[in-house]
């Protein structure tokens, strides 16, 4: 994926900047609290890191799909399917943390209608 950055606070004050562009989508319903105390405690360092907001957001940021397979619910969770994307990763989450899948050939990305990722 290209742009990926490789520093935390990077990547958050990116996925801040994309929340603030969208704030028909990005509520105090969907954050839980009102949008700036979200982005203030995002903002704050290591332990803060979300989930859902902050998964539609790296979507936009790295124009990716985003497949996360909840292992507790045997469900994927999709982001940006509906944007006509042309790389899907996947992630698997087991309630607490977010691990990125990869094929037997270490690839990280597959096409959308790649089925060697099922």
């Amino acid at each position: 994926m290209e742009g990926v950055v490789d520093k935390p606070d990077e990547t958050r004050q990116m996925v801040v900047s994309i929340m603030l562009s969208q704030p028909d989508i990005y509520t105090k319903d969907e954050l839980g609290k009102a949008p700036e105390d979200y982005f203030k405690w995002l903002l704050s360092g290591n332990s803060a890191w979300g989930g859902i907001p902050e998964l539609k957001a790296l979507s936009t940021l790295y124009d990716v799909e985003i497949g996360v397979v909840v292992i507790q619910d045997v469900e994927v969770l999709m982001f940006g399917h509906d944007r006509g994307y042309e790389s899907r990763v996947y992630v698997l989450y087991d309630g607490t943390h977010y691990n990125l899948c990869v094929d037997a050939h270490n690839h990280r990305t597959f096409k959308p209608n790649d089925e060697r990722a099922y």
